[in-house]
């Protein structure tokens, strides 16, 4: 029986092959960076649910507003940048 050093903690193989608890350790391992991975992942959608829920309490929006404030297309300014020393940078 060979034993491999991981973070995990030692790996037991038997001809090269893992045995039952090497796997039960190395399954559970992968469901939890599965876990993390999803909860990584739903924290934009929780944000924007909590911004939604934040937008509707507070401002009595609609789902209408939303719409239309999620899908305006952005202004230029037509004037100089004031940031710019001169006025002669770029527009926003």
């Amino acid at each position: 029986m060979t034993r491999l050093a991981s973070r995990l903690g030692p790996l037991e193989l038997e001809n090269g092959y893992p045995i039952d608890a090497t796997v039960a350790k190395i399954f559970d391992d992968i469901d939890y960076q599965r876990a993390c991975q999803a909860y990584l992942w739903a924290l934009p959608l929780m944000a924007m649910q909590q911004w939604q829920s934040e937008h509707l309490e507070k401002f009595g929006a609609g789902g209408a507003a939303l719409e239309r404030r999620a899908t305006a297309r952005p202004r230029l300014l037509g004037g100089p940048c004031e940031d710019h020393p001169g006025g002669t940078g770029p527009r926003a």
